[in-house]
């Protein structure tokens, strides 16, 4: 019978230079790259299931912040299209975030770097690791918008 003495079991790997918390810490399930990815902007406009589903496996399940909202907790609950509307300042059709809080209250989120960085400054579930640009990565796209700028610039 499993029983508490095997919880506790760790085969004495640490005499061998085993860092056992490592091996207590959950399997990860998930990575959440806390930037909008590459492959995203083609799916992001395009409605259809292929695309959608993408975004449903990047960003279901996570929680953020709302901090317009007194900072209450909200989960991914899904994607919804959203048309474009000058009024409600959608410039381009796209796929938004659902979300749930916990008082039920549904709201959509554009996905974006900002919002991204929200998600990965708020703690997840077990099992979700969050992944951010390294420094090498932030300083070769700030190379690139820079070089970008002085061409438009000639």
């Amino acid at each position: 019978m499993f029983g508490d003495d095997d919880l506790k079991f760790d085969l004495q790997l640490d005499n061998f230079g085993v860092d056992i918390n490592e091996l207590k810490k959950p399997a990860t399930e998930k990575v959440f790259r806390a930037w909008v990815e590459d492959w995203e902007w083609d799916c992001i406009t395009k409605n259809d299931i292929v695309p959608m589903m993408k975004l449903k496996m990047k960003y279901k399940g996570l929680k953020f912040a709302d901090a317009d909202n007194g900072n209450i907790e909200v989960c991914i609950t899904g994607l919804e299209w959203r048309r474009k509307n000058k009024t409600l300042g959608i410039k381009v059709s796209s796929w938004f975030l659902t979300t749930r809080d916990e008082n039920g209250e549904e709201e959509d989120w554009e996905i974006n770097d900002d919002n991204c960085d929200t998600i990965a400054s708020y703690p997840q579930a077990p099992g979700i690791e969050v992944e951010r640009k390294t420094e090498e990565q932030l300083a070769m796209e700030l190379e690139a918008q820079l070089e970008e700028g002085s061409e438009s610039d000639d």
